[in-house]
Protein backbone atom coordinates (compact mmCIF):
# COMPACT_ATOMS: atom_id res chain seq x y z
CA UNK A 1 0.00 0.00 0.00
CA UNK A 2 0.75 3.60 -0.67
CA UNK A 3 0.20 6.81 1.00
CA UNK A 4 0.06 10.05 -0.77
CA UNK A 5 -0.23 13.27 1.60
CA UNK A 6 -1.56 16.17 -0.13
CA UNK A 7 -1.13 19.95 1.52
CA UNK A 8 -4.46 21.92 0.52
CA UNK A 9 -3.63 24.86 -1.79
CA UNK A 10 -3.85 28.72 -0.73
CA UNK A 11 -6.85 30.42 0.22
CA UNK A 12 -7.21 34.47 0.91
CA UNK A 13 -6.74 34.01 4.37
CA UNK A 14 -3.69 31.83 4.11
CA UNK A 15 -2.03 35.08 1.35
CA UNK A 16 -2.83 36.99 4.12
CA UNK A 17 -1.08 35.19 6.73
CA UNK A 18 -4.56 35.09 8.78
CA UNK A 19 -5.46 31.73 10.79
CA UNK A 20 -7.92 29.80 9.14
CA UNK A 21 -8.59 27.08 11.85
CA UNK A 22 -12.00 25.36 10.94
CA UNK A 23 -13.30 28.45 9.04
CA UNK A 24 -15.02 27.43 5.55
CA UNK A 25 -12.68 29.71 3.62
CA UNK A 26 -13.09 28.53 -0.23
CA UNK A 27 -9.59 28.30 -2.46
CA UNK A 28 -8.51 31.12 -3.74
CA UNK A 29 -7.43 31.10 -7.82
CA UNK A 30 -3.57 30.57 -6.42
CA UNK A 31 -4.83 27.52 -4.57
CA UNK A 32 -7.00 26.11 -7.70
CA UNK A 33 -3.82 26.25 -9.48
CA UNK A 34 -1.72 24.66 -6.62
CA UNK A 35 -4.34 22.03 -6.67
CA UNK A 36 -4.28 21.28 -10.37
CA UNK A 37 -0.46 21.25 -10.46
CA UNK A 38 -0.72 18.36 -7.82
CA UNK A 39 -2.73 16.27 -10.35
CA UNK A 40 0.00 16.92 -13.00
CA UNK A 41 2.50 15.35 -10.35
CA UNK A 42 0.06 12.81 -9.88
CA UNK A 43 -1.03 11.68 -13.19
CA UNK A 44 0.37 8.46 -12.89
CA UNK A 45 -1.15 7.41 -9.93
CA UNK A 46 -4.14 5.19 -9.10
CA UNK A 47 -6.46 6.57 -6.19
CA UNK A 48 -8.58 3.44 -4.65
CA UNK A 49 -9.51 6.05 -1.33
CA UNK A 50 -9.54 9.44 -0.65
CA UNK A 51 -9.72 10.84 2.64
CA UNK A 52 -10.56 14.59 3.38
CA UNK A 53 -11.63 17.22 5.95
CA UNK A 54 -14.86 18.41 6.02
CA UNK A 55 -13.44 22.04 5.49
CA UNK A 56 -14.38 23.52 2.20
CA UNK A 57 -11.17 24.53 0.82
CA UNK A 58 -9.97 20.52 1.63
CA UNK A 59 -13.24 19.46 0.24
CA UNK A 60 -12.12 21.01 -3.03
CA UNK A 61 -8.89 20.53 -3.20
CA UNK A 62 -9.64 16.71 -3.35
CA UNK A 63 -12.12 16.97 -5.73
CA UNK A 64 -9.70 18.97 -7.85
CA UNK A 65 -7.34 16.31 -7.37
CA UNK A 66 -9.98 13.08 -8.26
CA UNK A 67 -12.49 14.11 -10.29
CA UNK A 68 -10.25 15.69 -13.08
Amino acid sequence: MRLLLVRHGQTAWHASSRHVGKMDIPLDETGKKQAELNLDSQKDTSTQTDITSIILYTELNSIILVMM
